[in-house]
């Protein structure tokens, strides 16, 4: 066995280049990708009419919301696929996944999970990446562990989400089928308003801008 400490840098950077990207492939908590999943909230719309808002949009909206300090963000989580449909306490099984190496290339990081004492240690230019963890404290003291997110955020008002790079996730072949029919109506009656109220030239009805994929059934 080859001791870590006995290898250069030069070495253990080779080794990682040839390593890492093998392991991106065989293990099943490590994905390419990261996603925006609807939460659950008594007070929100259904995730399935937040999704085709999004879709509308073509964009994501910030939130400061338990963001410490006062930027904006977006939040993703680097989770795989087969564990959407396992958490439905705060989250639904509807999303917007991106490639992960592109989400990086526009400025997304991952989260810094650590405890809120040593929040002063950081510059505060960074803090929109902190969130408190403290696993080690009873539940009366402020344990608080959302570690298991696997989250990671973009610090913007308004996130574009580029067709090419963008697969919108949902739990059904009835809900997939449910978000098409609606866009298309939609842009029916666009058209046919343009055409017939506003006496243009209509632009032709569009399709849905984004790829729709159903997640595998437990």
């Amino acid at each position: 066995m080859i001791s870590i400490s006995n290898m250069s840098i030069q070495t253990i950077e080779a080794l990682s280049l040839k390593t890492l990207p093998s392991m991106r492939h065989t293990r099943a908590d490590l994905s390419k990708r990261v996603t925006h999943l609807i939460r659950r909230r008594a007070c929100d719309a259904e995730p399935l009419d937040t999704l085709y808002k999004i879709a509308c949009d073509e964009h994501l909206n910030g939130s400061s919301e338990t963001v410490i300090g006062q930027a904006s963000v977006i939040c993703f989580s680097e989770a795989p696929e087969s564990e959407f449909t396992k958490e439905r306490q705060h989250f639904s099984p509807f999303g917007i996944s991106i490639d992960k190496s592109w989400f990086f290339a526009a400025g997304g990081r991952p989260v810094i999970y650590q405890p809120k004492e040593e929040h002063q240690y950081v510059d505060p230019t960074l803090h929109w990446k902190l969130v408190s963890f403290d696993p080690c404290k009873p539940p009366e003291e402020g344990w608080i562990d959302w570690s298991w997110q696997r989250e990671w955020r973009i610090q913007a008002t308004r996130f574009y989400l580029p067709p090419e790079q963008t697969i919108f996730v949902v739990p059904s072949e009835e809900d997939k089928e449910n978000l098409l029919t609606r866009y298309q109506a939609d842009e029916d009656g666009r058209a046919l308003y343009e055409e017939l109220v506003l006496c243009l030239c209509p632009n032709p009805p569009r399709d849905f801008p984004y790829p729709i994929k159903v997640l595998p059934s437990r």
